[in-house]
C-alpha cells in the first residue's frame, strides 16, 4: 500500500512542478549599469513559452502525460502498467526536447562595440534588441550576460521526476486479486 501512495502523489506532484516550472525564468539577460549612482544590475527573465517553441512543447507533453495518468487511475485501473510504460516514453520524449533546446544554445562571440540582447531598455541605459523567440545566444562579455535561467533547471528536473514516478511499482488491489479457493462441493 506505501508505494501505490506514494505514486499516486508523486505523479501529481511532478504534474504541478511542471506546470511551476513554465512560468519560471528559464532564461536571462543581466547588465551592468554604470550611472552618475554608481554601478547597478538590471536583469530581464522569460519563461519557457516567451524563449522557445521547444520548450514549450516539451512541458506540455509532461503536463499531458500527468492528465493521461489521471484519466488511467480513474477509469482504467488495471491498465496501469502498459500505459505508464507508454506515458513514461512521451514525457521522455518532454524532457528530450527540453534538453535539446537547452544544448542547442550557441554562444554569441564577443564582439568589438556594444551587443543588444534583452527585452527593451533598462533602467537608464541604453537601447536592447528584442528576444527573438528560438533564437537564442548565450552572451557574457562587458558587463552583459545572456543564457539559460534557473527555471530551466527546475523544468528539467521536475520532468525527469515525473518520468521515475511512472516507474513506481503498484501492488495489486484487492480487486484484481484472485478469488480464494472454495472447498464446497456443489
Amino acid at each position: 500500500m506505501g508505494r501505490y501512495c506514494l505514486r499516486r502523489g508523486l505523479v501529481p506532484l511532478a504534474g504541478l512542478l511542471v506546470l511551476a516550472s513554465s512560468f519560471l525564468p528559464w532564461w536571462t539577460v543581466r547588465i551592468l549599469i554604470e550611472n552618475a549612482e554608481g554601478v547597478q544590475s538590471s536583469a530581464r527573465h522569460a519563461s519557457a513559452g516567451a524563449a522557445s517553441w521547444q520548450w514549450s512543447v516539451g512541458l506540455a507533453l509532461g503536463l499531458g502525460v500527468v492528465v493521461c495518468w489521471a484519466g488511467v487511475e480513474a477509469f482504467a485501473p488495471r491498465r496501469r502498467r502498459p500505459v505508464s510504460v507508454v506515458l513514461a516514453a512521451v514525457a521522455m520524449g518532454g524532457l528530450g526536447l527540453l534538453v535539446h533546446r537547452w544544448m542547442s544554445v550557441e554562444p554569441l562571440p564577443p564582439s568589438e562595440g556594444s551587443v543588444g540582447v534583452g527585452f527593451g531598455p533598462p533602467q537608464g541605459g541604453s537601447e536592447f534588441l528584442p528576444l527573438v523567440r528560438d533564437q537564442l545566444h548565450s552572451y557574457e562579455a562587458d558587463g552583459l550576460t545572456a543564457g539559460v535561467g534557473w527555471g530551466a533547471y527546475v523544468g528539467c528536473a521536475a520532468t525527469a521526476l515525473l518520468i521515475v514516478a511512472l516507474f513506481i511499482p503498484v501492488p495489486p488491489t484487492q480487486a484484481s486479486a484472485p478469488p480464494p479457493a472454495s472447498n464446497e462441493v456443489g
